[in-house]
């Protein structure tokens, strides 16, 4: 798809895709086409099909729409078909998972993808570039594209941290109330039992110099472990 007209390249994937499922398909443009850079040029024209594709498949629909609009302030493309569309809270469930990832590569261009659909109402997608991206030179758009994956990598490895951090969490909390659980069950046996009291406590106690005491039941227990040694 290298050095791909965007108008020419989405009229042909939408007259295809139209013949082959006997629907509808319609291109409008907006505005004075304006260069873009080539290497954004590739992604742009790889993403907008990847949008269509997906408009193509959506349930029950017969009419695909799509406009291109050049302005001063950024190139967009509007995707709309007249399918039975979902409620605005199930565009986070498995059917628009692929709107999803193509969302995130979107990012990674400096593009935004945005998702609009409500109960038989159809689907539309948006895709924008800012006008400071999508005209900028080779160059500037280069180095903003780089500096873009920066950021989305960046942002990963904060979610991943953040992820495992919750996890530790949850683990550790979880350990804490099992250890009370056991706690308060040898309290409750001091009254009339103290020696079997003692023995249950005892045998919650942190593991020290080797000593097994949990015989590694908690995780919070192998942590005090590491930390005595």
């Amino acid at each position: 798809m290298a050095g791909c007209d965007l108008a020419q390249a989405l009229a042909a994937l939408g007259g295809e895709l139209a013949s082959r499922n006997s629907m509808t398909f319609g291109l409008a443009l907006e505005g004075k086409p304006r260069p873009l850079p080539p290497s954004l040029q590739h992604e742009i024209c790889r993403t907008a099909c990847e949008v269509l594709r997906n408009a193509f498949g959506h349930p029950c629909a017969r009419q695909i729409e799509v406009e291109i609009r050049y302005d001063a302030r950024q190139l967009r493309l509007r995707f709309r078909d007249d399918g039975e569309g979902t409620a605005p809270n199930n565009l986070e469930g498995d059917g628009y998972r692929e709107l999803r990832d193509i969302s995130e590569h979107a990012k990674r261009i400096g593009a935004r993808l945005d998702i609009w659909s409500a109960v038989e109402s159809g689907t539309e997608v948006e895709l924008a570039v800012p006008a400071r991206i999508a005209y900028a030179t080779s160059h500037r758009y280069n180095r903003h594209r780089h500096a873009g994956e920066l950021n989305v990598r960046l942002e990963e490895r904060a979610n991943e941290r953040t992820r495992i951090a919750r996890d530790l969490h949850d683990t550790l909390l979880q350990n804490f109330h099992g250890l009370m659980i056991h706690f308060q069950a040898a309290y409750n046996l001091f009254p009339e039992r103290p020696s079997e009291g003692m023995k249950t406590a005892e045998r919650y106690r942190p593991c020290r110099d080797g000593d097994h005491g949990m015989q590694g039941h908690h995780t919070g227990v192998a942590f005090a472990q590491r930390r005595d040694q």
